[in-house]
């Protein structure tokens, strides 16, 4: 347990720091400093770095699942949810820093094939939980996503954007 808490704690510094280590030519460490974090016999996880389009790292440390002793790979799919929005909210926020996106504007300026909600739905608002966007969760009752995306309203706002808060997966999926 205590390794889990230093992992969860750890390992986002770990990963945001990548960038330093790879302008100064240093995954080879990063590499063996997650190998030695994570045993290979318990409970794992996936990395990727990447600089200008190129893997500079893309692993899988640790079991995928510990009952069947499956070892982690760099493809494995991870259900991030929740424990992934504040890296997403950061990575937004440091593309807006460098003028590649506006809060302000719409999603919709960014992601194509988004149904035309009759409303801007706004970075700013996403982020900050007043997208009014829905809950892919809902796929699983549907289906699969061509089909929740084919039913009639399913990706319709629940709410109204920019009004009280909502806390919804899509609209972090969105961004």
């Amino acid at each position: 347990m205590k390794r889990f808490t230093l992992l969860v704690f750890v390992l986002p510094f770990l990963v945001l720091n990548a960038s330093s280590y790879a302008e100064s030519h240093q995954i080879g460490s990063l590499d063996e400093k997650l190998k030695s974090l994570i045993p290979a016999n318990e409970a794992g996880c996936s990395i990727g770095v990447f600089e200008n389009g190129n893997a500079l790292i893309k692993d899988g440390y640790g079991l995928a699942n510990v009952e069947l002793n499956v070892a982690m790979s760099n493809d494995n799919v991870h259900r991030m949810a929740s424990v992934s929005k504040q890296f997403v909210a950061m990575a937004v926020r440091l593309l807006a820093d460098q003028g590649a996106i506006k809060l302000e504007n719409g999603i919709s300026d960014y992601v194509e094939n988004l149904p035309d909600y009759g409303t801007k739905v706004s970075i700013n608002s996403i982020i900050g939980h007043t997208g009014g966007m829905g809950d892919y969760d809902l796929i699983s009752t549907y289906g699969y996503p061509e089909d929740f995306k084919a039913k009639e309203g399913a990706l319709n706002l629940k709410a109204i954007s920019g009004h009280p808060m909502r806390i919804g997966n899509e609209d972090y999926l969105s961004v």
